[in-house]
């Protein structure tokens, strides 16, 4: 095991250290930590292997390594721990260097997954057709913009979509979810509660999860009323 009264992520500039989500076991002092590896900033932002140091802090030993996970021109990124038993060792540098790579790695993953999911919300968002997907109790876990608009509420996540539209059957998501295939209904008349009538393409499909179970349909409803004129 590795020792850890305290840890945190650290940026270190040329002009400054900014500590990032600190997480404190022991209640070490952490102002103070900040006021050494500021003192120490010129010589921390050159580094690039793993770091050990200690330093005495209100009559106590705390002994502090710096993993580098990030190295940018201007600016680094460290992963440091610190403790107040003993010495960090070379076996606890390579634990934490190999957890730190790996960490690193898994960011990286996720940021692609942000980045697509992001992606994927702007296509949604640049259609005009009304794209929402609901639970099995017919509840909306997602919409797009176009379906906000439409439903002229700004709040819609969690309410029943039967309950923000007239014109809709009932029994539709209950139906799609049980024979698990799509349905298209052309020339659908929705409205909103006490609003005025639209006519829709609407096609409503069931929406999987990652064991192919149904937990839910996604529907697309294309404005067509232009084409009734």
């Amino acid at each position: 095991l590795i020792p850890i009264d305290w840890m945190a992520l650290i940026i270190v500039t040329p002009k400054r250290v900014t500590v990032d989500g600190d997480i404190n076991y022991r209640n070490v002092d952490s102002p103070r930590i900040l006021e050494y590896l500021t003192a120490r900033m010129t010589e921390i932002i050159r580094l690039e292997d793993s770091w050990t140091d200690s330093c005495i802090c209100d009559g106590l030993q705390h002994n502090l390594l710096l993993v580098p996970i990030r190295s940018q021109d201007y600016y680094k990124v460290f992963f440091a721990c610190l403790n107040t038993s003993q010495m960090y060792n070379e076996r606890h540098v390579h634990i934490m260097s190999v957890f730190c790579k790996l960490m690193y790695e898994n960011v990286l993953l996720s940021n692609e997954s942000v980045q697509e999911k992001e992606y994927l919300e702007n296509v949604l968002d640049s259609t005009e057709s009304l794209i929402v997907s609901t639970n099995l109790a017919g509840e909306i876990t997602t919409a797009n913009k176009a379906a906000y608009r439409f439903l002229g509420a700004n709040k819609i996540i969690g309410r029943k979509v039967i309950d923000l539209t007239s014109g809709m059957d009932p029994s539709l998501i209950s139906m799609v979810a049980a024979q698990n295939q799509s349905v298209i209904f052309k020339e659908v008349m929705l409205s909103r509660t006490r609003g005025r009538k639209t006519v829709f393409n609407l096609s409503v499909s069931p929406l999987h999860d990652s064991m192919k179970q149904v937990v839910g349909v996604v529907m697309i409803a294309t404005d067509v009323t232009a084409r009734k004129q």
